[in-house]
């Protein structure tokens, strides 16, 4: 048996477990405190490169995975891992002491300039609850609801092109009482293009009412559901995330393309063809009069596309 094998077979059913477990409400589990586990990913590595028989690695690498389980367990019980709101929670650290604890929402928008035909929307945010909820008449409505953390917006004209700037201004750590939860309105009128830098996040962005030209996404362990309409003829979608969940819905009708890597990522991609490793194309790409690329890179991931 190979040692790649054992590791990441006992990395995802013990991942498994937890997620099940909390599925059943024995525990409390979320991607965005998986980073807690790190050290039991170096452990079964360890086993796996151990020159002992393949049956005693597995016994090993088991065991450490059923000690990880049974510890969270007690952590759960004791109230370490309490299991928050369902939204993904946050604390900001800073040196106010009369601040810590006060929850401000923050909203802030612009109209939609005259005479653009193009529009760029940026966020960078190192993690949080996002939703793109509908649309708008102004250019785009931005607002926030949780804990102190603070965003700035930037605003650029360039000829038909307008760019929106969002950066979240202060450091967020995770928390079970605290919230940071980002809802945008858009206006439909612009061929959109979006950049997102976001890390341990909640990203459910419906983009059926918008004309997409391009999205980029870089994602930490996030949970991550895009829907794109049949508004524009082309799109193409980039996405790199490591222990994710990803869904994205594309119009039936629309030509479809997927290209990238994937290490140990389940896939779900019903109605594709495999073209050769790594690509995947549904029947008639090539003359499809709507064709949508999607370039893909995840590291233990769940990878599913819906035709709709």
């Amino acid at each position: 048996m190979k040692h790649g094998n054992i590791f990441w077979g006992v990395t995802l059913i013990t991942i498994g477990f937890l997620f099940l477990f909390d599925k059943l409400e024995i525990i409390y589990f979320e991607w965005s405190i998986l980073w807690r586990l790190w050290p039991v990913l170096l452990i079964l590595w360890g086993v796996a490169i151990m020159p002992l028989n393949g049956i005693v690695k597995t016994i090993l690498a088991l065991l450490v995975a059923a000690l990880t389980i049974g510890f969270y367990y007690q952590k759960t019980k004791t109230g370490d891992f309490d299991k928050p709101n369902r939204s993904i929670q946050f604390f900001h650290h800073n040196d106010r002491n009369d601040d810590d604890t006060r929850f401000e929402d923050q909203t802030f928008s612009e109209t939609m300039p005259d005479s653009i035909r193009f529009a760029k929307l940026s966020l960078d945010a190192a993690a949080g609850s996002f939703s793109l909820d509908g649309t708008c008449a102004e250019l785009f409505q931005f607002s926030k609801e949780g804990h102190s953390v603070k965003y700035s917006y930037r605003m650029e004209e360039m000829g038909d092109l307008v760019s929106i700037n969002i950066n979240q201004e202060t450091d967020v750590h995770i928390g079970k009482n605290n919230r940071n939860n980002v809802s945008f309105l858009l206006n439909p009128e612009p061929i959109w293009d979006f950049d997102f830098d976001i890390g341990a996040a909640d990203f459910r962005f419906d983009m059926r009412n918008f004309k997409v030209r391009d999205l980029k996404l870089d994602g930490g362990a996030a949970s991550i559901d895009l829907k794109i309409g049949d508004l524009n003829e082309s799109t193409n979608i980039n996405i790199s995330a490591a222990a994710s969940s990803i869904d994205i819905s594309v119009p039936e009708k629309a030509g479809c393309r997927i290209e990238g890597s994937s290490v140990l990522s389940s896939r779900d991609l019903d109605g594709f063809d495999k073209i050769e490793k790594g690509v995947y194309e549904t029947p008639g790409y090539e003359s499809a009069s709507q064709q949508i690329t999607i370039n893909i890179d995840a590291a233990v991931s769940s990878f599913t596309v819906k035709r709709q």
